[in-house]
Order: C-alpha cells, then structure tokens, then sequence
C-alpha cells in the first residue's frame, strides 16, 4: 500500500495514492494503523481507488458511503451506521490533509456523513409486554415507568435506584 507520490498543485494523486501518502504522514497506535489499513484496502480502495482525488465530488462520495451502508460487508449485508461514518470520516481526513499540503479544490470534502446513531421514537410505556420489547432491542436494562414518555434511548441502567423519579 506505500506509493511514493509527488503531488503537483493541481493534484494529479488518486484514491490509492492519498492513502499511501496519508499512511506515511500521520502518527498513530499501530492497533489503529492496522484497522485504517484493513478499512482501507477492503472498504475504501476497490471502489475509489482509481478516482482522482481532485475529481471526487460530494455525491460520489455520498453515494459511496450509501452504497457501504446497504451493501458494504464483506460477506453480505450493510455495515453499521457508525462504521460507514467511520470510513467517511477516514476519508474526510485524509482529504483534509492532502487539501491542507497541496492546496487544491476538493468537492468531496463537503459531503455530508452519515449519523453514526439513529434517532429512536418515542414511545409510551403503557404495559409490561412493552417494556420488555424494548428491553430485548436495546440489550440494555430498563425500566419501566408508567405514564411517562420515554425514548428508547432514555432507558438506562441503574443500579440499586428508583429509575422513575424526576
């Protein structure tokens, strides 16, 4: 994956290329370095690879990470909300870096990243079965309290307390 690039001011450096450079200029844990290589050469590269990165535009980008998010594992199915965003913001970062050195226009840079947790609804407790359904999604303890509003979110784990006073 380590390319020797020289890029001009008009950025003539692909997809692949910003990674090798990228790889080589920044510092970080070699556990993180191993899981950005991972990302990298299984998620990022065989789509966007050949892409130059002055001519990636924020709808491809967009599109990209859509596409991760639909279709994105490796053995089937979409990758998590949090990990889609994980790589978008790999690549932003990357792209900022380059951007920063080079000093070119990159549209890619303005696309929008997915929220890495989706907003849950809210919902009325009115009954136990309920209460237990959302225990069992959340894989999280809960409790319930009648006649209150509570987002699934809102349901935490409490030790030894009264989980609904105000």
């Amino acid at each position: 994956l380590m390319i020797a690039v020289q890029p001009t001011g008009s950025c003539r450096m692909t997809v692949k290329e910003l990674f090798s450079w990228y790889l080589a200029k920044i510092e970080v844990k070699p556990s993180t370095r191993a899981r950005y290589v991972f990302v990298i050469e299984h998620h990022i590269l065989p789509k966007l690879g050949s892409v130059f990165v002055a001519a990636l535009t924020a709808i491809q980008l967009s599109d990209f990470l859509t596409q991760k998010q639909k279709h994105g594992r490796l053995h089937g199915g979409g990758l998590s909300a949090k990990s889609v965003r994980d790589i978008g913001v790999l690549i932003k970062a990357a792209l900022r870096a380059a951007v920063a050195e080079y000093h070119f226009p990159c549209d890619a840079l303005n696309a929008k990243l997915p929220k890495a947790k989706q907003a849950l609804p809210a919902v009325q407790l009115k009954d136990r079965r309920l209460f237990a359904i959302i225990s069992n999604q959340t894989k999280r303890r809960a409790y319930y309290c009648p006649g209150r509003v509570l987002r699934t979110g809102d349901l935490e784990e409490r030790r030894g307390e009264e989980p609904c006073q105000r």
